[in-house]
């Protein structure tokens, strides 16, 4: 008879049972730490951010009179942090949803946009 020995210890019941309960922040023009025109009418945004341990964040990436291309993100350290979701929420919003498991730390959120 076939058994199987593979039992794989992830654990994520208990890691989820952690994390706080969602903060949504909304990022625009006005909070930017960098903007550089990229050439033929597209821009490059960048946004710097600090999420707190075992929180989720919902990031709101927003750009008035320009069409967003493309968002990311990049964290600070080496430790794991997941995005759920990134996706273009109307013609000028990104989405970026953020699971921080591990201590506070920095993070970097990025959006590509075209006039």
């Amino acid at each position: 008879m076939y058994q199987n020995i593979y039992q794989p210890n992830y654990n994520y019941g208990n890691s989820q049972q952690n994390l706080r309960q969602s903060r949504r922040v909304e990022l625009d023009e006005g909070l930017l730490a960098s903007s550089s025109d990229l050439g033929n009418g597209f821009y490059s945004f960048s946004w710097n951010q600090e999420i707190d341990a075992n929180e989720t964040v919902i990031y709101f990436l927003s750009v008035r009179g320009l069409k967003v291309i493309n968002g990311g993100w990049a964290p600070g350290g080496y430790q794991s942090l997941y995005a759920l979701e990134s996706y273009p929420r109307g013609m000028n919003q990104w989405v970026i949803t953020v699971v921080n498991s591990n201590q506070r730390r920095s993070l970097q959120l990025f959006l590509i946009a075209k006039n």
